[in-house]
């Protein structure tokens, strides 16, 4: 599947208290209210002759430990997909040039019969990722693949 994947973050327009006098406005930013929409939007070729327009879109939730992501069905929240815990990822070797490091968090899912063991790897430098790599391994009757995506910032 080729295709692309887009970020929507919904904000909530408050402003300051009304001791401040200079009517400036703040973005305020609340999580459990307002997640980060993720959508992939693809094409997916069952053959040559045949291809088909496919999207999904999940709910990126951040808990006070762990991310949490929900599908998307019919533009609201449904089930649970994956809960993730991020942690230092251990440091076998550094090169010189390497700025920045790792969190990794797995988790599965179980859809009927087929599990879904998801890898997700965030490379930090600061407070800011400079590349995540999301992995699913896919094993069971009706299902057997992997599939990585790597998504990094299009920095100017």
């Amino acid at each position: 599947i080729h295709g692309t994947v887009k970020y929507l973050k919904y904000w909530e327009r408050s402003f300051l208290d009304d001791d401040d006098t200079n009517g400036n406005e703040n973005l305020k930013h609340d999580t459990k209210d307002n997640p980060v929409l993720y959508r992939e939007d693809g094409l997916y070729e069952f053959s040559p002759t045949q291809k088909f327009e496919v999207f999904r879109e999940y709910e990126y939730e951040c808990k006070r430990d762990s991310l949490e992501i929900y599908f998307v069905e019919g533009g609201k929240r449904a089930l649970l997909f994956l809960s993730l815990k991020f942690v230092p990822e251990a440091v076998e070797t550094k090169s010189s040039n390497d700025d920045g490091y790792w969190v990794k968090a797995t988790s599965d899912h179980l859809c009927i019969k087929d599990l879904y063991s998801a890898t997700f790897r965030v490379k930090m430098n600061g407070l800011s990722a400079s590349e995540v790599i999301i992995k699913y391994r896919v094993k069971g009757p009706a299902k057997d693949y992997e599939s990585t995506t790597i998504l990094k910032p299009q920095w100017p």
